[in-house]
């Protein structure tokens, strides 16, 4: 038997997805060029497919769909020591979100990002639906 969720449950979980990812934060590496054309470094392309797993995993389990319209994305970035530009790791969360989270990063339209001096490090990261009515 199953509990039934309230009306305000449901609409908090169809419009915002909440997840950590647990180690140190690597910012976007700029593209490399190689013999072939260019590349992402592996390095990035694995951080970006840790948070992409996070954050699929966390909408699975609180079944969240796919975003659509204008989201805020809220991003803490937790480490020993500054290392990083906080605007590259921010474009690693938001590209890493595309496809997953929401269809993609343009519809981005409040970003916040900061970063805390901690021992244990990690990515927070919050996306939430940007309610219409509140824009105008």
């Amino acid at each position: 038997m199953s509990a039934k969720r309230s009306t305000s449950d449901r609409s908090r979980t169809c419009s915002e997805v909440e997840f950590v990812v647990p180690g140190a934060p690597v910012p976007k590496a700029r593209a490399r060029v190689g013999k072939y054309g260019t590349y992402t470094p592996v390095r990035t392309r694995r951080h970006e497919n840790t948070i992409r797993d996070h954050a699929f995993l966390a909408m699975k389990k609180n079944r969240v769909h796919r975003i659509d319209g204008s989201v805020e994305v809220i991003i803490e970035v937790i480490q020993k020591k500054k290392r990083g530009d906080l605007d590259n790791h921010a474009k690693a969360v938001c590209d890493a979100m595309n496809g997953v989270v929401y269809t993609d990063d343009a519809v981005i339209d409040d970003l916040r990002i900061q970063r805390t001096i901690e021992p244990l490090e990690r990515t927070v990261v919050t996306v939430r639906k940007i309610n219409e009515q509140k824009r105008a």
